[in-house]
């Protein structure tokens, strides 16, 4: 018999299995195990007074932009972060020992969820070589042992399928869009992921709130039949509530603290855009301003030029 090698560049994905995803038992034993990996609260007011919630955002952005470069699968950032609260609700750290522990969370992840791990090397590189591969390693055993080596947590990306499955029999207007919405849904549970007050939320509240603010982002197109919007949207919030056991204004709240964090980061990055605008805007007006003195003021112009040069290197 003759043994094929296949090699391929792509990473190797598990494929999707429904009898897994539709058995009524995943969904139960998801709900069941979830609140066994969730922090209890702040950590922020009783532990880890060097640090603040901004400390936090500011690193699970870079932690997400690490993701975003190695093109990791979905799940690797909400682990992470998972496992990095968990980690600051125990043990006390100084803010310079933030990066350090989020690439080694980073690391963690990408080993329990991805078959290609990331880069130790890599990992390195992402941090201007501020850490060492050394300090990597060893925090890997701090926190694996300070977590009991209990990390394989129950994330909200593992409700997105089974809940999405479900809804999909409800209506066939969702059915004909899962794709788009689960697409939506993954990247609100990214947003959630960065900001601190969701870390407290049981994974599978924020997967359905997640859901619900996909669902409704769909249905706006629909907007001129009114009817159809609010039945298909209030059937969405009870089934929701039917399939996980959370209370409909509580997965209500969630899906308003999740609209208000999207108009948030909407506007951040509307007014980094506006910023960046003016800066080219006068950037070229007094790139501008300086050729046409030129002819006049020839060492005036050489010493503004080297005062432009420092000022928007």
């Amino acid at each position: 018999m003759e043994l094929l090698c296949i090699e391929s560049e792509t990473e190797p994905i598990a494929l999707f299995d429904p009898n897994i995803v539709d058995d009524d038992r995943t969904l139960t034993n998801l709900i069941f195990t979830e609140e066994h990996y969730l922090i209890t609260g702040s950590y922020f007011k009783c532990l880890q007074t060097d640090l603040t919630t901004n400390n936090r955002t500011e690193l699970a952005s870079w932690m997400l932009e690490v993701c975003e470069a190695e093109q990791c699968q979905n799940e690797i950032f909400p682990l992470a972060m998972n496992i990095l609260d968990r980690f600051l609700a125990l043990v006390k750290l100084r803010k310079g020992q933030l990066q350090l522990l989020g690439s080694v969370c980073l690391f963690i992840a990408s080993k329990l969820r991805q078959s290609k791990t990331i880069s130790p090397q890599k990992l390195i590189y992402y941090t201007d070589w501020s850490i060492t591969l050394n300090e990597l390693t060893d925090w890997e055993i701090l926190v694996l042992s300070k977590l009991k080596w209990d990390v394989a947590a129950i994330t909200p990306n593992d409700f997105v399928d089974p809940l999405l499955r479900r809804l999909c029999k409800y209506s066939t207007l969702i059915d004909e869009h899962q794709n788009r919405i689960r697409k939506q849904t993954l990247n609100m549970i990214d947003l959630c992921s960065l900001d601190f007050n969701f870390s407290m939320y049981p994974p599978s509240m924020i997967a359905a709130a997640s859901l619900i603010s996909a669902i409704n982002d769909l249905l706006k197109s629909f907007k001129n039949h009114f009817v159809v919007y609010r039945s298909i949207s209030s059937q969405i919030l009870y089934q929701l509530h039917e399939l996980t056991g959370i209370e409909k204004e509580l997965l209500f709240e969630c899906h308003l603290q999740i609209e208000q964090t999207i108009l948030m980061a909407m506007k951040e990055t509307d007014d980094t855009i506006i910023h960046q605008t003016s800066l080219d805007h006068n950037y070229h007006y007094h790139l501008e301003r300086q050729q046409n003195d030129h002819q006049q003021h020839h060492y005036t112009n050489n010493r503004n030029n080297r005062s432009l040069i420092s000022r928007f290197k």
